[in-house]
């Protein structure tokens, strides 16, 4: 995780910058201001806060998993291990498979 300290301070943005960032001008699609200048990214500061946010939802499911039953954390990576050997990864042994190998296919699974 990103701490606050290692990222840099946000530049002062003038007011006429936060205006245009406010309004879109069709250079995401390639049209007319595709040469706009960066005032279309988002800030230092913005990119705190989503990077914040995504650290406290981190924190929050890591608090989450420590709290859960052990029969249902026990059944889930048993869930996790049989899709992880079975399907398209027929072939693997199951009593071979390492825990990443198995965090990577049941990641696949959910996008």
């Amino acid at each position: 995780m990103v701490k606050d300290s290692e990222i840099p301070p946000a530049p002062k943005r003038r007011k006429e910058d936060r205006s245009a960032s406010q309004h879109t001008t069709g250079s995401e699609h390639g049209g007319a201001g595709a040469d706009e200048p960066s005032s279309l990214r988002p800030t230092h500061s913005e990119i705190r806060q989503r990077l914040r946010f995504i650290g406290r939802m981190d924190r929050f499911w890591c608090w989450l998993a420590f709290r859960l039953p052990c029969p249902l954390v026990y059944w889930t990576l048993i869930r996790a291990g049989a899709y992880a050997s079975t399907g398209p990864y027929k072939h693997t042994d199951p009593t071979a498979m390492r825990y990443m190998l198995t965090l990577e296919r049941w990641a696949r699974k959910a996008s």
